[in-house]
Formats: C-alpha cells, sequence, structure tokens
C-alpha cells in the first residue's frame, strides 16, 4: 500500500518556554491518502514519530498500540520517554529550547503500513514536517466559529443541510425563493417572488369609488344612485327614465271603510 501524506500539522498547548510549557505534550493531526482517496482504518497502523532540531533527532517515541485512520484523519498526543533512537530522554520545554534563532524544529513521521515492524521497505515516511506554534484542526466535533466548512452541516447540527440559499430555504420550510431584495422602501410589499415593490393602487371601482380610506358608494350592483340628499320619511325608489336610484316620497295609498273598519285599499 502506497501512502501520500496530504498535511499534518503539530501544535503545542502552551508556549515554547519552560515556565508555559503546558502538560509537556504536542498533539499531532495529519491526513493520509491511498492512491488520491482518503485512507480508511479504524485499526489503525503503528506510527513513529521523531523531532529533529535542525537535522539531529532530539526525541523519539514509537506508537504504544495502533493509531486508527478515520477518513483519512489521525489523531495522537505526545509525550513520555524516548522509546527509540538509542534515545531515553522525556519530552518536555528542554528538548525544544532554541540556542539559536536559526534553530529549526522538525517531526519526521514513519507509518509502518505492512504491521512487520519498522525498516521495511514498504514503510510510509514524511519527513521534514515543520512544527507549528498555532492550534489548527482539519476535523472536529463542534466549534465556535470556522472560516470553511467543505460539505453541508445537519440541521441537527446547527446548519441548513444546504449549500445554496434557495435549497436551505426549502430545508428549513421557508419556501424556495433563493433571494429576498432587503433594499425595499418603508410603504413597499412583499411579493410571492421573493421581491419587493409599491402597494398596489387603493382606488376603487365598481358599485364603490374613491380610496381605501375614503370612498362613497355611487352604484347598487351596476346601477347609479343619485347624488341627491334624501328628506324626512323618503324611500329609496328607481327612476326608470334616468335609469338611477333616488329618493323619492312615498305615495300614500286610498283609504276605505270596509265591514267597519278602516284600513288601507290593496
Amino acid at each position: 500500500m502506497k501512502l501520500s501524506l496530504l498535511i499534518i500539522l503539530i501544535y503545542f498547548s502552551g508556549s515554547l518556554t519552560a515556565q508555559a510549557f503546558y502538560n509537556e505534550r504536542i498533539a499531532v493531526q495529519g491526513f493520509l491518502k491511498t492512491s488520491g482517496a482518503p485512507l480508511n482504518n479504524v485499526t489503525g497502523f503503528p506510527m513513529r514519530f521523531m523531532i529533529k532540531k535542525n537535522s539531529t533527532t532530539v526525541w523519539c517515541q514509537t506508537s504504544a498500540g495502533n493509531i486508527p485512520v478515520v477518513s483519512g484523519i489521525l489523531s495522537s498526543i505526545l509525550s513520555g520517554t524516548s522509546n527509540c533512537q538509542s534515545l531515553s530522554n522525556t519530552l518536555d520545554s528542554n528538548t525544544l529550547l532554541h540556542t539559536s534563532n536559526t534553530d529549526v524544529f522538525t517531526i519526521d513521521v514513519t507509518v509502518d503500513v505492512s504491521l512487520d515492524g519498522f525498516g521495511s521497505p514498504d514503510d510510509a515516511s514524511f519527513s521534514g514536517i515543520d512544527i507549528l506554534p498555532t492550534p489548527f484542526a482539519i476535523s472536529a466535533k463542534s466549534a465556535s466559529t470556522a472560516d470553511t466548512l467543505t460539505g453541508n452541516l445537519s440541521i441537527a447540527a446547527g446548519g441548513t443541510g444546504a449549500t445554496t440559499a434557495a435549497l436551505a430555504r426549502t430545508n428549513l420550510g421557508l419556501g424556495s425563493v433563493a433571494v429576498i431584495n432587503t433594499n425595499g422602501n418603508p410603504t413597499d410589499v412583499l411579493y410571492g417572488n421573493g421581491s419587493f415593490g409599491a402597494l398596489p393602487s387603493n382606488s376603487l371601482t365598481g358599485d364603490v369609488t374613491g380610496t381605501l380610506s375614503a370612498n362613497t358608494v355611487t352604484q347598487i350592483r351596476g346601477r347609479s344612485v343619485a347624488a341627491t340628499a334624501p328628506t324626512n320619511a323618503q324611500v329609496l325608489t328607481w327612476n326608470n327614465s334616468l335609469s338611477q336610484w333616488e329618493p323619492q316620497t312615498a305615495s300614500s295609498a286610498p283609504v276605505a271603510s270596509v265591514a267597519g273598519k278602516t284600513g288601507a285599499v290593496t
């Protein structure tokens, strides 16, 4: 199996100074690929880490057990006593002590691919990897901020499950409108296509004319109503000759006596 190391990052839990070297550990994260694809082997491989000052190995340790590689990601914490390269010193601030501004610290990583012990021709070796003093993570279970995220963050994890605005709105039950223009005027209304526009005309037509706040009933079922103001006891009457409703005084019906009773003749 031929492996390639896409990237590996090493960072310190604290300052490089002796007073602030925190917990005397170094965290290692890396990404392994085979034939261009992320390696996935949860059983893992034995790995050897050698810290070098310039070209001299100052600390070396073979992992106590196999280090899993999940979707290309490997992670290990380096600490304790050297157990290889005839070294027995303990990893601490003195291991990384600078004696000159030109000192360079790097790390070599060897992966026992065939699980047959280190030194085989098929071991995968990566040399001269810079030790970075800044924390960095390739993969994280949670984070408060992130500059770049590859893939979709599910709704359950606080994301939208999408990489486009339209799909995000659909996933969140907000419809499929991709972009809502928020540059409308205070009197504008939001249309169904996600854009803002002026309020439709508030002028009324038909039996009622005028505006929403000031209107007049000028017709009944399409037939005109005269503007003449009615007087007491008048009723609304249809004037066929003028084709309009208008106020008129109701005609009095004749009164007659029938069988000793008075009443209107019908």
